[in-house]
C-alpha cells in the first residue's frame, strides 16, 4: 500500500516527471495489461481443459459399449448382482465402470472439479449409487476390502454416496446388515 501510495506521488507531482519516471511508467502499465491479458487467457484455457474433460467423460460413459451396458442395467433398475456374479464376464466391466465413477469422485474431492463441473456427471453417479444391486456388490467388496486389511477401489464413490445420502451410511458401515445381498465371503468381524 506505501508503495502505490509512493508510486501515485511521484507520479503526480509535475517536477518529478522526467524520461525515466514516463518510460517506468508506461512500462508498468503494460505490465499489468500483459499481466491480466495472461491471467485471462489461462483461466479460459483451463475452462476449455475442463469442458473437454467432461466431454470425454461423457463419450465414455454413454458410448462405449460396456459403459453404455452397465448404465442401462443400472438405470433401468435391473437386478444383476448374486453370488454367481463374481467370476462372470459382467465383473470385470462392472468394475471398469465402478472405478471411473469413483476416479470422477476422487476428481471432485480433491478439488479438480467443481460442483458445477461434475452436475453434468451427477446423473451417472446418483443413478448409480441408488442401485440396490450396486450398493449390494458395492457393500460386499467394501467388507471384503476391509477383511483383506485393504482400502476399497471403489471408497471414494462410497463416500459420495454416504455423503449425498444416498447410501444409508449406518446400514453400508454394518457387516453384519441383512440390507444387501451377500456374495462374497466376508468374516463376520470387522478389522
Amino acid at each position: 500500500m506505501v508503495f502505490i501510495k509512493k508510486l501515485s506521488e511521484v507520479f503526480l507531482s509535475a517536477e518529478s516527471w522526467n524520461i525515466d519516471n514516463i518510460l517506468t511508467f508506461i512500462s508498468l502499465l503494460f505490465a499489468v495489461i500483459g499481466g491480466g491479458f495472461a491471467l485471462k487467457q489461462w483461466i479460459n484455457s483451463n475452462r476449455v481443459r475442463r469442458v473437454e474433460f467432461l466431454d470425454k467423460c461423457i463419450e465414455k460413459i454413454r458410448f462405449t459399449d460396456d459403459f453404455k451396458e452397465i448404465l442401462f442395467m443400472i438405470d433401468y433398475d435391473q437386478f444383476w448382482y448374486s453370488p454367481e456374479f463374481h467370476g462372470s464376464d459382467i465383473e470385470p466391466r462392472v468394475d471398469s465402470f465402478l472405478s471411473y465413477l469413483s476416479y470422477i469422485c476422487y476428481l471432485r474431492k480433491c478439488r479438480y472439479l467443481s460442483k458445477k463441473d461434475i452436475l453434468i456427471l451427477d446423473y451417472f453417479i446418483r443413478r448409480t449409487c441408488i442401485s440396490y444391486s450396486t450398493q449390494s456388490y458395492l457393500w460386499n467388496f467394501y467388507h471384503w476390502s476391509c477383511s483383506q486389511n485393504t482400502v476399497c477401489s471403489f471408497s471414494h464413490l462410497i463416500e459420495y454416496g454416504i455423503q449425498n445420502k444416498l447410501i444409508d451410511k449406518k446400514e453400508f458401515m454394518d457387516i453384519n446388515s441383512n440390507e444387501y445381498i451377500r456374495g462374497l465371503h466376508i468374516p463376520t468381524s470387522t478389522r
